[in-house]
C-alpha cells in the first residue's frame, strides 16, 4: 500500500524519472519571478518598528541620506503641482477673419438678389419674382447652409404683390451684421463651457499671435453667452423703431447672424498636459537630510509615522549604494530574496510531494496549484503593492476556496498559510498583510467543505467578511487608527468578501476545463440516476445497474468512514461498469432466465469477453465525455486481478501446464487512489456476499475479510494509499451496509392461506355454538 507511484510508471504525459522536471522547473521560474516582485522599499532591517511601539535601542544614521517623502505626500503634492498650471487656448484670428468674410458674401448676395427681384416687380413679371423667391431660398441653404424661418422670409421679401424688398435692403443697410460680428469676435469664443475648465481660479493662458497673457475666463464669451450679445447688439439697433416691425427685423437679423457665431479660442489640451507634466515632474522627492551619525531614533522613544518615513528612506539608500558599489554587495539583496521565496515555494511543494503524492505526480493537479500561488502572488506583487490599493481589496481567499472544493481542506490550509507568508515577505514581513490573507482564508475554507450545489459556495462571503472584519478592528486598534480610514477598510473588506466566491464559482468551469479536474459539483451532477447513460445502462444492463447502485452505496459508506471522497466513490461505482452494457449476456448478474453462455465456451474465450467490459466502459466514457476521475474507476476497479473461477476451469482442463496465469487477468492498472480501491473492494464484497445463503454477520464480516486479504495477498493494493487502518474501517463499513441489504424478511402468508384460515375458523366456531 505504497504512497508513492512505482518507478518509470507514467505520471500524466511524463514518465517519473522525467517527471521531476516540472516541478524543479516550475520552482525556480517562480522563484526567479517573484525576486522583481520585491518593492525596493521593502525593509526587513526594521520589520518589527511600527507607529506606537517604543524602540529599544538607538538608530544612528550610518551615513548622510535623504527623506523621502511618502508615496501619498508626493502624490499630492504633484497633484497640486499639476492643478497650479493654467490651461493653454489659442486665439484662431482665422476662425474670424473667415466667418466675417462668409457673413460680407451673404449680405452682397442678398443685395444682388434684392435688385434682381426689384426689377421683376417693377415690371409686374410676377411669374419671374415666384421662380425668383424659391431659387434664392435653395441658394442659401445649398451654399451657406442657412435656412430661414418662413416668417422670416415673407418679413424680409414682403409679399408676392408688394415692394417689400425694398423694406428688405433697408434692414440690412440699417445695422451692418458685419461690425456687429466683428464686435464679438473681438472679445473672444470658447469652444467649452467655463464650467468644464480645469483651472485653480478661474483663470487660462490665452496664446494670441504668439504673445502668451493671463486673464479670467469670464473675460471671455461662452458661445450661448455670444448669441446673447448679438441678439442684445440687435435690440439696440431697432431700439426707436415701431415694436412689430423691429421685433421682425431682430428675428431676421439673428437667423442670419447666428450660423457666423462660432468658437475661435481653442482649448490647447497637449501643450497643458505637457506643462502640468512637467510641473510634476519637478517636485522634488525629498524633503530633506539626514546627516551621517545623527540620531534616528533614541532608545524608550516611542515610533511614529515620521521615523517609519526615515527609516525607509535609509532602506532605500542603503540599497541604491550597495547598488553602486557592484560586486557581491549588488547581489545580496537578490540572493536573500531568491532564497526567502524559494524556500517558501519548497515548503509548499514538499507537502505535496510528500503527503499529498496525488497531486504531486499528476501534472494538471500540480499545475492547477502551482497556477492559483502563482497568479495570487503575482496579482499582490503586480497591482496591489505597486498600485498602492488597499490590501483588503486582494482576493487572497480565492485559490483556498478553488482548492477545496477540487482537492480537501488540508490542502486549502497549507497554500493558504505559505501564501500568506509570500504576501508577508514581499510587503516587509507586515504582519497584518500575512494575517489578512491567511485567517480569512482559513475560515473561508470550512464554509465551503460540504459544497453540494453552486449557490452553496456564497455561503463563504460571510466568513470571508468576518475574517477581514476581525483583522481590522485589531490592526486599528493596536495602531491607534480608529477613524474614517477604518470604514474605508471596512467597505473594500465587504466588496472583497462579495466578489471573491463570486470570481471562484465563474472560474471553476474554466478550471474543470483547463486542467481535467472534477469538482464535487460535477460528481453530484454525473451521481444523478437520470442522466441518459445510466438510464440507458438501467434499460439494457439491468442487473448491473442494481449491482451499481449496491457498489455505490458499499462503497460511499466506506469512503466516509476513512474520510476519502464519497461523492467521487459513488459517482465512479455507478459508471464502474457501463462496458458491460455491450456484452450483457456474459455477465451473470444479467443472465436471469437464461442459461450460461460461458457453458459453452472455452475458458479463454470466457476470460477475454470478462476483461473486454474495461476496454469497452471506456469506449463508452469516451463517447459520453465523462471526466478521467470517472474513467480511472472503470480502469482500475479490477486492477490486475486473476480471474480466478476461469482460470481453474481451464487447470481442470489443461493439467498439462500449459495455462497462462496471465491471459486470466484483467488489463490494470491496479488502483491508484483510495477511492479507486475501494471501490474495488466494495464490487468483490456486493459480488460475493451473493453466494451466502442465510448470511448473519459473522459470515459477512468473515467473507469481507477474506476478500480484502486476497486482495493484499495478490498485491492489487500496492499502488493505492490505503493504509491498514483504512482497511479495517473498511471491513467494518461494508460488513454494516451488507447487513442491511441481506437481513431476513418476515413471510407474509399469501391471500389464499388467509381465506383458507378464515373458513377454517369460523368451521370450528359454528360447531362449538351446535353443542
Amino acid at each position: 500500500m505504497s504512497k508513492k507511484p512505482p518507478e518509470h510508471k507514467e505520471v500524466g504525459l511524463f514518465k517519473e524519472k522525467y517527471y521531476l522536471l516540472l516541478p524543479i522547473g516550475v520552482w525556480l521560474f517562480f522563484t526567479i519571478g517573484t525576486i522583481f516582485l520585491f518593492p525596493r522599499q521593502s525593509s526587513f532591517r526594521f520589520s518589527d518598528l511600527t507607529p506606537g511601539v517604543v524602540s529599544r535601542e538607538e538608530i544612528i544614521a550610518p551615513f548622510t541620506f535623504p527623506i523621502l517623502k511618502s508615496d501619498e505626500e508626493l502624490e499630492a503634492e504633484r497633484s497640486a503641482a499639476s492643478a497650479a498650471v493654467y490651461p493653454v487656448f489659442a486665439k484662431t484670428d482665422s476662425i474670424s477673419e473667415a466667418q466675417i468674410a462668409r457673413l460680407a458674401r451673404i449680405l452682397e448676395w442678398f443685395t444682388l438678389q434684392a435688385d434682381s427681384l426689384q426689377r421683376y416687380q417693377s415690371l409686374q413679371q410676377w411669374t419671374q419674382v415666384d421662380s425668383l423667391r424659391r431659387v434664392m431660398r435653395i441658394e442659401l441653404q445649398n451654399l451657406y447652409n442657412i435656412e430661414l424661418h418662413p416668417d422670416t422670409w415673407t418679413f424680409i421679401l414682403g409679399d408676392q404683390r408688394r415692394r417689400g424688398v425694398l423694406r428688405s435692403r433697408k434692414i440690412l443697410q440699417v445695422r451692418e451684421l458685419q461690425s456687429l460680428l466683428s464686435e464679438i469676435y473681438s472679445r473672444g469664443i470658447l469652444d467649452r463651457q467655463r464650467n468644464r475648465i480645469e483651472s485653480r481660479d478661474n483663470r487660462i493662458h490665452l496664446l494670441v499671435d504668439g504673445i502668451e497673457r493671463s486673464l479670467d475666463v469670464n473675460e471671455l464669451y461662452e458661445l450661448q453667452d455670444a448669441q446673447e450679445e448679438a441678439l442684445h447688439l440687435l435690440r439696440e439697433s431697432f431700439i426707436n423703431v415701431d415694436t412689430v416691425v423691429a421685433d421682425s427685423a431682430i428675428r431676421a437679423g439673428f437667423e442670419i447672424l447666428a450660423p457666423f457665431i462660432i468658437p475661435d479660442i481653442i482649448y490647447d489640451s497637449e501643450e497643458t498636459r505637457s506643462r502640468r507634466q512637467r510641473a510634476s515632474d519637478s517636485v522634488p522627492i525629498s524633503k530633506g537630510f539626514v546627516l551621517k551619525d545623527e540620531r534616528i531614533i533614541d532608545s524608550n522613544e516611542r515610533i511614529t509615522s515620521q521615523h517609519i518615513e526615515t527609516l525607509r528612506s535609509l532602506e532605500i539608500a542603503r540599497a541604491e549604494r550597495a547598488f553602486e558599489e557592484g560586486g557581491f554587495s549588488r547581489l545580496q539583496p537578490i540572493i536573500g530574496r531568491f532564497i526567502l521565496s524559494g524556500l517558501i515555494y519548497f515548503i509548499l511543494g514538499y507537502f505535496l510531494a510528500r503527503f499529498r503524492s496525488d497531486i504531486f505526480y499528476t501534472y494538471n493537479k500540480f499545475l492547477l496549484v502551482a497556477s492559483l500561488f502563482g497568479l495570487s502572488v503575482a496579482l499582490y506583487g503586480l497591482i496591489i503593492l505597486p498600485q498602492e490599493v488597499n490590501q483588503f481589496l486582494f482576493p487572497a481567499s480565492l485559490g483556498a476556496i478553488i482548492l477545496t472544493i477540487v482537492f480537501d481542506a488540508r490542502l486549502s490550509v497549507i497554500f493558504a498559510l505559505t501564501l500568506s507568508l509570500m504576501i508577508g515577505a514581499l510587503s516587509g514581513s507586515d504582519f497584518f498583510a500575512m494575517l489578512s490573507v491567511f485567517f480569512p482564508s482559513f475560515l473561508a475554507i470550512f464554509s465551503v467543505l460540504r459544497v453540494r450545489t453552486r449557490v452553496q459556495i456564497i455561503r463563504a462571503a460571510l466568513f470571508i467578511a468576518l475574517g477581514l472584519v476581525i483583522i481590522t478592528l485589531i490592526q486599528r486598534q493596536l495602531t491607534y487608527s480608529l477613524g474614517s480610514e477604518m470604514v474605508m477598510d471596512l467597505l473594500f473588506a465587504g466588496v472583497n468578501a462579495i466578489g471573491t466566491p463570486l470570481l471562484a464559482l465563474g472560474l471553476m468551469l474554466a478550471i474543470e476545463f483547463m486542467f481535467g479536474v472534477t469538482t464535487d459539483l460535477t460528481l453530484l451532477e454525473l451521481a444523478d440516476l437520470n442522466r441518459p447513460l445510466l438510464k440507458r445502462l438501467s434499460l439494457e444492463a439491468p442487473g448491473t445497474y442494481h449491482h451499481s447502485i449496491m457498489v455505490g452505496n458499499l462503497a460511499e459508506s466506506a469512503a466516509e468512514a476513512i474520510d476519502a471522497n464519497p461523492l467521487l466513490v459513488r459517482a465512479g461505482a455507478y459508471y464502474h461498469d457501463i462496458g458491460k452494457m455491450v456484452r450483457r449476456e456474459y455477465f451473470v448478474e444479467n443472465q436471469i432466465g437464461l442459461g450460461n453462455v460461458h457453458d459453452t465456451l472455452e475458458p479463454e474465450q470466457s476470460a477475454q469477453f470478462l476483461s473486454s467490459h474495461v476496454y469497452d466502459g471506456l469506449k463508452i466514457a469516451d463517447e459520453y465525455h465523462l471526466p478521467q476521475a470517472i474513467k480511472a474507476f472503470i480502469r482500475e476497479h479490477h486492477g490486475t486481478s486473476l480471474m480466478i473461477y476461469f482460470y481453474n476451469k481451464a487447470l481442470h482442463l489443461r493439467p498439462d501446464g500449459s495455462v497462462k496465469e496471465a491471459d486470466y487477468r484483467y488489463p490494470g492498472p491496479k488502483p491508484q487512489s483510495k477511492e479507486t480501491g475501494i471501490l474495488m473492494l466494495a464490487d468483490a464484497s456486493e459480488a460475493a456476499t451473493r453466494t451466502l445463503e442465510n448470511p448473519n454477520h459473522e459470515q459477512i464480516k468473515k467473507m469481507v475479510r477474506e476478500i480484502v486479504i486476497n486482495k493484499y495477498r495478490d498485491r492489487e493494493l500496492d499502488e493505492c494509499p490505503l493504509t491498514l487502518s483504512d482497511v479495517h474501517k473498511i471491513i467494518d463499513a461494508f460488513t454494516l451496509i451488507l447487513e442491511g441489504m441481506h437481513h431476513h424478511r418476515i413471510r407474509y402468508p399469501s391471500r389464499e392461506e388467509v381465506e383458507k384460515a378464515t373458513g377454517e375458523s369460523e368451521t370450528k366456531n359454528a360447531t362449538e355454538t351446535n353443542k
